[in-house]
């Protein structure tokens, strides 16, 4: 049975396919369960600084899962990255190295955990009371992990993940446009167009109030390797292991 690849043919947040690049892949679409399902909430607050690549965490129960630094000069905010991930799937790069064996992850055990540098609000915030009644995304209305955070953020209230969709609004910056219509907003990406409800509150607005944190995980579906010339490479094959037979070769 082929493997369901994801979307390599568009201009992602952060740029195309490079060849002889290996990517961890999730794809998704209307058959599966809606994004919203594996978004964190409340995101789990990172401390361990910024890292490139891939690292690979062993849980308590025995199985291992990756964790992914998803850069913000790229996605400026958590909604830019899950939205892309909505529409066109994920493919994340990760290393082809000596030093990573990913032969120890597994399909649907694994999970790719993500991180962001502003996953997490810290300021003071209102956001409406119910994003999904108007279609607007994200939708945590009738789904099985509704969102049940206050609309308010006090310190003593753990912020919710969703309401960084709407305090996306409040910042346009390379990647990540805003063009803002009443109490609602488009956001323009590299690679999607999304509609959000602005925060009734935020006071005051600073991109420093963003910290760290884990803001997805998704069950790990393959990998994919791009090379228009066919096959593995030797170093490829051996970081994959026994997991080259859920990786696909691709052109591109």
């Amino acid at each position: 049975m082929p493997l369901p690849l994801v979307n390599a043919a568009i201009a992602r947040g952060c740029g195309t396919r490079q060849a002889h690049g290996l990517y961890a892949c999730v794809p998704t679409g209307q058959s599966g369960l809606p994004i919203e399902h594996f978004v964190l909430d409340p995101p789990i607050t990172w401390n361990g600084g910024h890292f490139r690549g891939a690292r690979l965490h062993q849980r308590a129960d025995g199985g291992t899962d990756m964790l992914i630094w998803v850069g913000g000069e790229h996605y400026p905010f958590v909604s830019d990255f899950i939205e892309e991930a909505r529409i066109h799937g994920i493919s994340r790069r990760v290393p082809v190295s000596r030093e990573v064996a990913y032969s120890v992850l597994e399909a649907q055990r694994s999970r790719i955990l993500l991180i962001h540098p502003r996953a997490i609000f810290n300021g003071d915030y209102k956001r409406p009371e119910c994003a999904g009644a108007t279609g607007i995304k994200p939708n945590y209305v009738n789904q099985s992990r509704d969102c049940t955070h206050p609309t308010e953020r006090t310190q003593e209230i753990t912020f919710c993940a969703f309401a960084g969709w709407g305090l996306s609004s409040m910042w346009s910056m390379k990647g990540h446009t805003v063009d803002e219509a009443d109490l609602l907003a488009k956001v323009t990406t590299p690679s999607v167009e999304y509609f959000v409800r602005k925060p009734l509150r935020v006071q005051p607005p600073h991109l420093d109030q963003f910290s760290a944190g884990i803001f997805a995980a998704f069950p790990l579906s393959h990998f994919e390797y791009v090379n228009p010339n066919g096959g593995l490479t030797d170093a490829a094959a051996t970081t994959l292991g026994r997991n080259t037979s859920i990786t696909a070769v691709t052109s591109k």
